[in-house]
């Protein structure tokens, strides 16, 4: 659940970053380019971090045969985001945007399958 929360802080974090930068006028191209690139670090960092704390716990999720569906996801977030920070163009605010959508994606992904797994015990029906 620890991984859901990044993720949701992320998306908050950078749907006010966008408009923090722009509000001390820069030009569109560099708050585009800044906020993706800041965002692209902290969920590059979050996704190790999130990578080995499943990896140690041995948690239900990673033995379910569906983690590389939010996997790819974010890997898909992450690279809009450094595409972003590289070469910016018109486009870049939608798809910074679209990153934003595809973080919480992710987050309800991960959400749903820690909320519905099976853990094996048959008490609670």
């Amino acid at each position: 659940m620890r991984s859901v929360a990044e993720l949701g802080l992320i998306a908050a974090g950078g749907a006010m970053l966008a408009l923090a930068l722009d509000s001390f006028g820069m030009v569109p191209d560099a708050v585009w380019r800044v906020a993706s690139l800041l965002i692209a670090i902290l969920w590059i960092s979050f996704h190790m971090v999130a990578s080995r704390r499943f990896k140690t716990a041995g948690s239900q999720i990673t033995k379910t045969g569906i983690l590389w569906i939010p996997a790819s996801l974010a890997f898909v977030g992450m690279g809009i985001l450094l595409w972003n920070a590289i070469l910016p163009s018109g486009y870049s605010g939608p798809r910074y945007i679209a990153s934003l959508i595809l973080a919480l994606t992710v987050s309800a992904f991960l959400f749903l399958l820690e909320t519905f797994r099976d853990d094996g015990d048959a008490s609670d029906a």
